[in-house]
């Protein structure tokens, strides 16, 4: 889900193979997702990455989610609920947001952190270690 968001595999610079980073993953390294991913999205998989298998939802879970999202997506505006038009436009604005984002990878974030439309994206080194909440979320489908 984090690589939907961003176009890049999660911690695409990080050797996968080193003991310390199983560790980090372990003691809760995550990836991180693009400015402007709805909230309720990135909830979604902050679950499905949840340090606690038994607090995961199952596929199937992940699956109807995503096929409410798509319905909503797909409905004409006038047909929706208040909540359901909140969650099309959250996802219709990341659909603008997103492709404008920069595809530098972290290593060079470092070098470029003064280019005004980097640091208005709030990067950093640090990957999100807060702890995963559950949330009720609503749904988009995967092939």
């Amino acid at each position: 889900m984090s690589e939907v968001s961003t176009g890049k595999p999660p911690f695409e610079n990080i050797s996968h193979q080193t003991d310390n980073f199983q560790l980090n993953i372990i003691n809760g390294l995550r990836p991180r997702f693009a400015f402007g991913m709805p909230d309720f999205y990135i909830k979604l998989a902050e679950r499905c990455m949840d340090n606690d298998p038994m607090k995961r939802p199952t596929a199937k879970e992940v699956y109807v989610q995503f096929q409410e999202w798509e319905i909503i997506l797909n409905k004409e505006q006038e047909k929706l609920n208040k909540d359901q038009i909140k969650i099309k436009n959250k996802f219709l604005e990341a659909d603008r947001i997103i492709p404008t984002l920069s595809t530098i990878s972290h290593e060079d974030q470092d070098v470029i952190s003064t280019c005004q439309s980097i640091s208005k994206l709030d990067i950093s080194e640090k990957f999100n270690q807060t702890d995963n909440q559950d949330s009720d979320i609503i749904n988009l489908e995967v092939p």
